[in-house]
């Protein structure tokens, strides 16, 4: 079974739903839905749903989900992204294989070349544990599925050959070029934010190497547990698409944390501090009073519409 974090904030009262018309507006541009994010996002929904597979988003992009129902809340009267790429969990059985989940994205990639046009196809994280002088081979487990920074759960990634909001943002947020997303797992593996990993691994990660791509992540638990499950009553909206939402939101945190590590400064985070911009994590707006007040708002209308939200933390009044 797996062991779940505890949420500060009561998960049923802060989730509840009403019923109006989940067609109104949540803080949301609504050209961004239309944009080339906007139509990656519903083709996601619309293949799994085809599936029958229970999806919604994860990591960042379900903390976007959650304070404004989009990736690009508008501020000043422009967008502003709050995450570089897309995040989806998935919910499988327990017999399904990891050579059936690698099938199952190709066939996303293939669904999504029939339907836009677009090319995609799978990262190989193998090319980077044949460099990383060995470490990184313990965060594979085949060649196209790796392991999150605590190991918990496994990770496919398609990258899809279209330059978007999402590219720019991927790139000045230095995931890649400052080699973050090796290095969080390389201070895991080690077991201390102090040690250096040698500069033949440094540059294997990718340091100053810029993409022009955007990344759709696919994420699912190493231990099948029910929690992940579709909630029966709540949903979530994210850029115009309505997703499941898991029945026990402690797993949303479990997977924020588990992907941030033991050494980065959201590592003890609640999920309320999630709620708000704050510098928690580096590819959020920056703090500001206006920035706060727009959480507040999206997330109130966001429980209105009966959509998982943080519109119940009990968080600082600028």
């Amino acid at each position: 079974m797996l062991l779940l974090v505890e949420l500060s904030w009561n998960v049923v009262n802060c989730l509840r739903i009403s019923t109006t018309n989940i067609e109104t507006k949540v803080c949301r541009d609504l050209s961004e839905q239309q944009s080339d994010i906007g139509i990656l996002v519903r083709e996601v929904r619309t293949f799994f749903e085809h599936q029958k597979i229970v999806i919604y988003p994860a990591v960042l992009s379900m903390v976007a989900a959650m304070r404004y129902g989009s990736v690009a809340p508008i501020m000043a009267n422009k967008p502003f992204l709050v995450d570089h790429d897309l995040d989806f969990m998935l919910v499988l059985t327990e017999q399904q294989s990891l050579m059936e989940v690698t099938d199952l994205s190709w066939n996303f990639t293939s669904h999504l070349q029939s339907t836009t046009g677009l090319s995609s196809s799978l990262t190989n994280f193998s090319n980077l544990g044949n460099s990383a002088t060995g470490w990184f081979r313990h965060y594979l487990a085949t060649d196209n599925v790796a392991l999150s920074v605590m190991r918990n759960y496994y990770w496919t990634n398609v990258e899809v050959q279209k330059h978007t909001k999402l590219t720019d943002k991927f790139n000045k947020d230095g995931i890649v070029s400052e080699g973050r997303y090796v290095s969080k797992r390389f201070f895991e593996f080690v077991g201390s934010n102090e040690s250096d990993m040698s500069i033949f691994a440094v540059n294997s990660s990718g340091r100053g190497f810029q993409v022009d791509q955007t990344n759709i992540n696919f994420w699912f638990p190493t231990v099948h547990s029910a929690a992940y499950e579709g909630s029966s009553t709540l949903r979530t909206l994210f850029m115009g698409e309505v997703f499941a939402f898991p029945q026990d939101a402690n797993v949303i945190l479990h997977n924020l944390l588990d992907e941030f590590g033991s050494f980065h400064r959201a590592s003890k985070s609640t999920m309320c501090d999630f709620s708000y911009p704050h510098g928690l994590y580096e590819e959020d707006m920056e703090e500001s009073n206006t920035a706060f007040q727009l959480a507040r708002k999206c997330t109130k209308q966001l429980q209105q519409e009966g959509f998982g939200s943080f519109a119940d933390c009990d968080v600082k009044k600028l």
